[in-house]
């Protein structure tokens, strides 16, 4: 996998998947709803600006990752209103 961004620099596979998993954690650890939504605006602009390198797979996996995160987080949050 080539990326422009460092000049057509050879990015391996693994190497993606180690930055996909990084970006799951980064998700997980958002504490708030606010957190989890300025890491999707993130992650957008980042797919948006690499979307030749970002296949569906990659969106399915982090897109789970972010509401499974979300539901959570609106969960603790009803808890602690209620």
């Amino acid at each position: 996998m080539h990326r422009c961004d460092v000049g057509g620099q050879f990015i391996s596979y693994r190497k993606l998947r180690q930055w996909l998993i990084a970006v799951a954690h980064q998700i997980q650890q958002c504490l708030t709803l606010l957190q989890l939504l300025n890491c999707l605006s993130e992650i957008r602009e980042d797919c948006q600006k690499y979307s030749k390198q970002y296949n569906w797979q990659h969106h399915q996996f982090l897109s789970q990752v972010w509401f499974q995160r979300w539901d959570i987080l609106l969960q603790e949050q009803s808890q602690s209103t209620a």
